[in-house]
């Protein structure tokens, strides 16, 4: 089984010079694949950005390694050495292809800042054309090139905002070919996360001298957790488009307003995926600001956007149009005001924007989409912030700004609801007892047929990529630690018999005793340890207890004609609210076994650098809308 390491730690040993002590005890105390696994995780093997300034560091590790090792140990530290070697080689014609993009002279105008500004509208208006057409991946991946030019504008180039933009006849083509080298510039940060963290391999064809990257099954977990995430933001977003182009509204502004601009479906959306009951509940304790403030303030920029689009319908044409009528400038007190008129406390709304606003250790406009121009200006990208999902944005915001703690905010009642609502079962919340100075805390306990459950809960955020996916196992394998020391103590023979009482229990009724670890994220694989203690997450517990099981539905004409579960768990629908089912569902977790099914491998090869990728590719696109007739 693969150790989880806390990478904080690891990144502190770095910088205190203790790493390389940590490397050898690693080797001594668990070989030459650990330390391997080590190595790539922490991080000091590579660097995106160009030299890695811990590169002498980490050759005296490898010549000292080296010299405790056998022959066939030695061949792996040559091939972690070779791997490391191949990602330089990428990260150079990475660097070599964007500085002949940034030596362009667009890059060199005066009105850079401006100008990309303005090609960005450009690109959403031709990104959103498409859309039928193009794939949600890459229009995400487009967005997100976009935000490494921006970000390279702002903060290495330091561009400033002019009042004028330069008319350039070929505008199109330098954007493709901007976004075109920005995309592998992104898609090469996912190969390293992916190598680093998903146990990806990289290695060089000699025969085709081609350098080619190798997926694993660490990665189709991470693919597995990341899709079923995005499907469920696809098939709410896919409802809502069905649910307004069927209102027969008489105008296209008004669809739009319905879509983009429904603040009750994306408070409610998100408050069911942070498990936050009470929207007003505050999210982040540092600076005071609540889940709903937090949506409002999102939602502002999309009415200002809403508000931008429909004044200026026609398709921009920037030799005849001034720069106020292509970009939109709004002052702090502008923005200030409008989030006033919400119901937001004004000493929170500053730092309410500073968390928006697109700053130097932003990783997209997705999360950061206000723009600053000035000290008091800012602006938007007006396509791209009116088609954003709120609840995205908060996932990724609160991912980099880890605001979300792992317990609270109602989890654990939102757990003891929805186990007791109807059921006639009692779930009992915050169960400490202490021995001595020890104290022993489950967050929950409930009894259903034969069985005695007893509950951590945690509130781990949603993952989208392979280094957060790591970082979530880690917390998961903290957890069992955590949990195995509960359940010792909670099932001994007089910790039972009080635990029982307050459950109103016969003990000698209880058969069986289940640990479970629910977590809030989607998974990408099953996780039971050798204690019998088993993870399983918020939305199975969820649509288990509500006998509610993901149906796809068949739309005729228009109209949804039928819904029907999907196969693998008719079962479960069928057998009920009982332990044994529960047990099952556990055990099975159908969810994965449905999503491996979905998955297919391909093949990419980006000619330029003669790299070819292997991939995860989905079979079926959208689970909810299958059928269409």
């Amino acid at each position: 089984m693969r150790k989880y390491y806390n990478l904080e730690e690891i990144h502190n040993s770095i910088r205190n010079g203790t790493f390389k002590n940590n490397v050898l005890s690693v080797f001594q105390s668990n070989g030459v694949d650990e330390v391997i696994d080590y190595l790539k995780v922490s991080g000091i093997c590579l660097n995106k950005n160009g030299k890695n300034k811990n590169k002498e560091y980490l050759d005296q590790i490898f010549f000292e390694l080296k010299g405790l090792l056998r022959d066939s140990e030695l061949e792996k530290v040559v091939d972690l050495e070779n791997e490391i070697s191949l990602f330089e080689e990428l990260i150079d014609k990475n660097l070599q292809s964007m500085n002949e993009v940034m030596n362009l002279s667009f890059f060199q105008n005066e009105n850079l800042l401006s100008n990309l500004l303005i090609m960005g509208q450009r690109m959403a208006d031709i990104l959103l054309s498409q859309k039928l057409e193009l794939n949600s991946g890459k229009y995400e991946i487009s967005i997100e090139a976009f935000s490494k030019v921006l970000w390279y504008v702002l903060f290495l180039k330091k561009a400033r905002m002019t009042s004028e933009f330069e008319y350039y006849e070929s505008i199109d083509n330098h954007m493709e070919m901007i976004i075109s080298n920005s995309t592998i510039d992104f898609q090469l940060g996912n190969w390293i996360d992916d190598w680093q963290f998903a146990s990806t391999k990289i290695f060089k064809d000699k025969k085709k001298k081609k350098i080619k990257i190798r997926i694993s099954e660490e990665k189709l977990k991470v693919d597995i957790a990341k899709n079923r995430y995005l499907t469920t933001l696809d098939a709410k977003m896919s409802r809502q488009a069905f649910e307004s182009l069927n209102k027969k509204f008489s105008t296209l502004i008004e669809v739009y307003r319905d879509l983009y601009l429904n603040y009750d479906n994306d408070i409610e959306f998100i408050k069911q995926f942070l498990n936050i009951n009470d929207p007003s509940h505050i999210v982040d304790k540092t600076i005071g600001i609540s889940l709903e403030e937090l949506c409002q303030t999102y939602f502002c920029l999309k009415e200002l956007a809403f508000d931008y689009i429909n004044k200026f319908k026609e398709p921009m044409e920037l030799g005849n149009a001034s720069f106020e009528c292509n970009l939109p400038i709004y002052s702090f007190e502008e923005i200030r005001n409008l989030l006033c008129s919400k119901g937001i406390e004004r000493e929170k709304i500053e730092k309410l924007i500073k968390l928006i606003t697109f700053s130097k250790k932003s990783n997209s406009i997705f999360e950061n989409p206000l723009i600053q121009m000035d000290k008091g200006n800012y602006t938007i990208i007006p396509q791209i912030v009116l088609t954003t999902n709120i609840t995205s944005s908060i996932m990724r915001l609160m991912s980099n700004e880890s605001i979300l703690s792992e317990k609270g905010y109602g989890y654990e009642k939102a757990m003891r609801n929805l186990v007791e609502k109807g059921n006639n079962l009692t779930f009992l919340t915050n169960i400490k007892d202490y021995t001595g100075c020890e104290t022993y805390e489950l967050d929950g306990a409930f009894y259903m047929g034969e069985t005695l459950y007893l509950c951590e809960i945690k509130n781990f955020s949603h993952v989208i990529n392979s280094f957060e996916y790591y970082k979530l196992r880690y917390k998961v394998e903290k957890a069992f630690i955590q949990m195995k020391r509960n359940f010792d103590f909670y099932t001994s023979e007089e910790n039972l018999n009080k635990l029982s009482k307050r459950l109103n229990l016969d003990k000698g009724n209880i058969k069986n005793i289940r640990g479970i670890i629910i977590v809030a994220p989607f998974l990408g694989e099953n996780i039971i340890n050798k204690n019998e203690i088993t993870v399983i997450e918020g939305i199975l517990t969820r649509n288990f207890f509500n006998q509610t099981y993901p149906k796809v539905a068949e739309l005729s004409l228009g109209y949804i004609k039928s819904y029907t579960t999907i196969e693998c768990f008719k079962v479960f629908e069928k057998n009920g609210l009982t332990d044994k089912n529960f047990n099952m569902f556990i055990e099975e977790s159908p969810y994965i076994k449905y999503e491996r099914q979905r998955f297919k491998k391909g093949f990419k090869t980006y000619k330029p650098w003669n790299v070819s990728i292997e991939f995860n590719i989905l079979k079926q696109q959208n689970v909810s809308f299958k059928k269409y007739k």
